[in-house]
């Protein structure tokens, strides 16, 4: 019965806070949006005794709309394992020319990287490898998603990059949305930022419960929910605590005044709390459709060749 209800609530929340516009969107453009239920699925999981909330914050769709091949562009798909055991399977996108760095590249809370390749399918003829991570339950990755699991994804993922890294050639991570909120606490985690070169991220939120809130504010009908719902889902992952441990390694905040999913204050205080160096710009247009932008795009390459340095491996 919980399977059936939970299966029920996936085809009906409307909170997904990657949905945006241009050639890559195509795909979630097509669906309806119907009213959240996330709250009623809270008690409902609780009297049973087990679900996680953020489980219902992602949105994973298992099939591949296209695949890099479809665009031209040379890849690998790469299996590779968590260290609680779940396989993942991610896309490893070749630069076009000699490359000159390795983006491990984290989308945001619904369907899978084929349909957020929209936003990464330039880098390689920049000169760029691009790793594409699927987390746990989205397109043929196993397992489900829900927070802190997805961080040992991010781990694995970020392993993989480093053991096939021969070259030496400096890391970037790039995130949008969700993936830019998980990016936060992932690249402060002093492993990590040791082997960065530069952090780039998009549309990202910085609190959780806030950014739960302002999704049931937007509905009459879930108005007067906003605020169970946000303690329900409030997790100690906030990227507003964690943002200023990524110093010293630079930091780029992408977003959009007219972002209708993640209210661009989160941007504000984001890069208010970061620490430098840190770097900010305003792109435009509707929800991650920021890398359709020549402007954005020229901007985040500069700051990649600009923080071109080569560190450890694992």
């Amino acid at each position: 019965m919980l399977t059936i209800f939970k299966d029920f609530l996936a085809a009906s929340l409307s909170f997904k806070l990657s949905v945006g516009v241009g050639p890559q969107r195509a795909y979630s453009n097509t669906k309806k949006r119907r009213t959240p239920l996330l709250l009623f699925t809270a008690v409902f999981c609780i009297s049973l005794g087990g679900c996680s909330a953020t489980q219902f914050i992602f949105f994973p769709a298992k099939g591949y709309l296209r695949t890099p091949e479809h665009l031209g562009i040379q890849y690998q798909q790469i299996s590779h394992q968590t260290e609680d055991g779940v396989t993942l399977q991610s896309w490893y996108l070749k630069a076009q020319h000699k490359p000159q760095g390795i983006i491990y590249f984290l989308h945001g809370n619904a369907e899978n990287i084929s349909t957020h390749i929209g936003s990464v399918h330039w880098l390689p003829a920049a000169g760029y490898d691009v790793f594409m991570l699927d987390y746990r339950g989205f397109g043929k990755s196993d397992g489900l998603a829900k927070i802190p699991s997805v961080f040992s994804d991010l781990n694995s993922g970020f392993q993989w990059v480093q053991s096939h890294n021969p070259n030496q050639l400096p890391v970037y991570i790039i995130a949008q949305s969700l993936g830019a909120s998980l990016a936060v606490p992932f690249a402060a985690n002093p492993e990590i930022r040791s082997k960065i070169s530069g952090i780039a991220i998009d549309a990202a939120f910085a609190n959780y419960a806030d950014v739960t809130r302002h999704a049931f504010s937007k509905h009459w009908l879930t108005w007067l929910l906003q605020y169970p719902a946000a303690w329900w889902i409030s997790n100690p992952y906030n990227p507003i605590d964690f943002i200023e441990q990524i110093s010293p390694v630079p930091i780029l905040i992408f977003h959009s005044e007219q972002d209708a999913v993640i209210p661009f204050h989160n941007a504000d205080l984001l890069y208010k709390k970061a620490a430098e160096p840190k770097y900010f710009f305003m792109s435009k247009g509707p929800h991650i459709a920021t890398f359709n932008q020549s402007s954005a795009r020229d901007r985040l390459l500069k700051f990649m060749r600009a923080n071109a340095t080569v560190v450890e491996s694992l």
